[in-house]
This record gives structure tokens, C-alpha cells and sequence, in this order.
């Protein structure tokens, strides 16, 4: 059986705390079926994680205490970003979840030529928000990933990425020995259609490679996911 796992933000951890989102309490009591005494690890997004214990429930709230806090991770290691345009609810949230297991950190969302140009509604930002948090819970992931507002191919932030690279059926293997190196990449994936030929001069002329991370054509969400388990993949201890 599976340790009992719930996020809150760093600012909730306290020596005791008292539950009174109705999700929460609900998934404590009649989903987990956490009983009284039982252990409750609680994770901050932001590399700590706290064994508390509960000890009693109210009618529409869960009292938990004895704080310890049980790993820290100072830092969230190799910083996976990618770069995807704005696709349909179902589509987005496989991303963010798949992803989100695989290590993903950042999730740069961009509008293109041949994409969906308008910024999501806020309603759909604090839902996917939810399901990352879920997958990071599942996971035992101690890190939140980032999903930064829709913005143009132009103002996505490559600086902080000492590669970047664009999902490109054409495009050369994945470097594994550069992606281990350099401890951080940024994978553009386009949409359906592709990116137009200015999309493709710009980035030629940001020398960004281009990449192929299969012999058939992925859909956008596919490809996504495969990148990040890729390079999950290169990361992990057993194949350095």
C-alpha cells in the first residue's frame, strides 16, 4: 500500500495543521480512508516533505500534527522545459501529467502561426495547476513544475537553457552526452501543422538544433511526452 500523500503550499507548514478544503478533507476521509494515528506525509512543492500525523477529524475538517520533516532536496536537479502551444483541454492535461511524472519542470506555453493564438482562460490554468500538483503527488516528486502564461516564440525565456532544441522528424538523434552535460534543455514542440518557414528562420537564425526523437511522426502531445522520457532516460543513475 502506498504512502498517504498531500500537497501544501510552504506557507501552510505548520507544527499543526487543520484541513478545511473540502477536496481535501474528502479525499482524506472517504477516498484514502486515513484513519486516526496513521501517518500523513505533506509536501511543499518547493523540496521538503513532513511526516505528520492525524489525529482527528471534525465535520468538515482533519486536524494533523507532530511535524518532522522527512527529505530535502535543495534543489530540483536536471531542469527539463518545454515549450508547447496551447492544444485542447484533454491534450493539454495528458502533457501535464505525463510529463509532470517524468520530471518535467517548466511547461513554456507559447502562441505560433499555426496554432491556437488566444491566452487560456484563468479557470483552465488553476485546473491544470491541479493536475500537476496531483501527478507530482503520485509521483513522490518533491518539486512542483512551473506552468508559465501563454506567450510568443519571441519572448520564451531560452536564456536560462544552455541547449534548446526543436522536435523535428528530420532532425539529428537526441545528444544524450550534451543533455546529461549540461544539466538544463528546452524542447520545442510545434503544432499539428508544423511552424511556419518565419518560425523556422528565427529559429535557424538562434542556431537552436533541431531534434528527432522518433522515425515516425508524433502528434503534438506525443512528442511531448516522448522528450520528456527520453530525457528522463538519459538522466537516470543506471544509464551514466
Amino acid at each position: 500500500m502506498g504512502r498517504t500523500r498531500i500537497y501544501l503550499p510552504s506557507a501552510h507548514i505548520l507544527p499543526e495543521i487543520v484541513l478545511r478544503e473540502k477536496s481535501a478533507v474528502h479525499k482524506l476521509k472517504h477516498v484514502l480512508r486515513v484513519r486516526k494515528e496513521e501517518p500523513v506525509f505533506v509536501f511543499d512543492g518547493a523540496g521538503s516533505e513532513y511526516r505528520y500525523t492525524l489525529r482527528e477529524y471534525g465535520k468538515s475538517t482533519v486536524r494533523l500534527d507532530t511535524q518532522e520533516r522527512t527529505r530535502l532536496q535543495d534543489n530540483a536537479g536536471f531542469s527539463l522545459g518545454l515549450a508547447i502551444p496551447v492544444l485542447s483541454d484533454d491534450k493539454m492535461s495528458l502533457i501535464f501529467q505525463r510529463a509532470t511524472e517524468l520530471g518535467a519542470m517548466n511547461f513554456h506555453l507559447f502562441c505560433s502561426e499555426r496554432s491556437n493564438r488566444k491566452e487560456p482562460k484563468s479557470h483552465k490554468y488553476a485546473r491544470w495547476k491541479k493536475i500537476v500538483i496531483e501527478a507530482a503527488r503520485q509521483s513522490e516528486r518533491l518539486w512542483l513544475p512551473e506552468i508559465h502564461p501563454c506567450a510568443g516564440l519571441c519572448n520564451l525565456p531560452l536564456d536560462e537553457y544552455p541547449y534548446s532544441a526543436v522536435a523535428d522528424l528530420r532532425g539529428a538523434p537526441l545528444p544524450a552526452e550534451r543533455v546529461r552535460e549540461v544539466g538544463a534543455v528546452c524542447y520545442f514542440v510545434g503544432p499539428e501543422g508544423g511552424f511556419s518557414p518565419e518560425e523556422d528562420r528565427r529559429f535557424l537564425s538562434a542556431k537552436i538544433s533541431r531534434v528527432s526523437f522518433s522515425p515516425h511522426t508524433l502528434r503534438t502531445e506525443t512528442a511531448a511526452i516522448t522528450a520528456a522520457a527520453l530525457t528522463a532516460w538519459i538522466n537516470h543513475p543506471s544509464v551514466r
